[in-house]
């Protein structure tokens, strides 16, 4: 079963999920403030499980969580409380704290997206220095799920390529690739993640250099 129709949703569409519950359906924009919106996804979600208490369910958080700048977010904060309520009230769950997806999306706020857009207009962009984000290419995210659903149960996993890539890294190996002038300029503030990697992220990916990771995933979805 899987709940939603969007990027992630359709990710899965090809899995064997007969006996899980997939839920991809949601806020999708880590900068959303509208109420409505994570009412919503709260709203679905409580009746997914009601709908299927016997069923595993996977839902899909945020490595935002880590982030301490951005803590008291309203998304990092609805996410906090739906892991929570996940944890308090399903037999059977798998939550994944997801860094930032690499895919085919339209979705604007999704950051390869962003940064894509700035560069083919020379839109000039704030990059902050020192600031770290992890990401994950969706064919991985798809594996890596798939793969702990059948090993894990009742817990909450991180779900990225296990490196924390600045900010700046990630979009001048973004315009390299377009072969497009980078237009940027850096301010101070800072952000990264103080938690380690997990040891079971390392040991799930076959390339072992981020580099060649993060210019492979970028190329993949330009």
């Amino acid at each position: 079963m899987i709940i939603g129709n969007g990027m992630m949703a359709h990710a899965f569409y090809d899995t064997p999920h007969e006996d899980l519950v997939i839920f991809a359906s949601g806020v999708s924009n880590s900068k959303e403030t509208k109420f409505t919106e994570y009412q919503r996804e709260l709203d679905l979600l409580q009746a997914t499980i009601k709908k299927y208490p016997e069923k595993k369910l996977l839902y899909f958080s945020t490595a935002s969580i880590y982030d301490q700048t951005k803590s008291t977010s309203a998304y990092v904060q609805f996410k906090l409380k739906v892991e929570q309520l996940i944890q308090t009230t399903c037999q059977h769950y798998l939550v994944f704290r997801v860094g930032n997806v690499f895919a085919h999306t339209g979705n604007p706020a999704n950051m390869l997206n962003y940064f894509k857009a700035s560069l083919q207009t020379q839109q000039k962009i704030n990059l902050q220095k020192k600031t770290q984000r992890v990401m994950i290419d969706i064919d991985d995210l798809v594996l890596f799920v798939m793969q702990q659903a059948n090993l894990q149960d009742n817990q909450v996993l991180d779900c990225y390529y296990p490196y924390k890539y600045e900010v700046g890294q990630i979009y001048l190996a973004l315009s390299a690739a377009l072969q497009k002038e980078p237009q940027y300029q850096l301010s101070n503030q800072t952000a990264y993640y103080p938690q380690p990697i997990p040891e079971y992220l390392k040991g799930f990916f076959i390339i072992k250099d981020a580099e060649v990771y993060l210019n492979q995933t970028i190329k993949k979805y330009l």
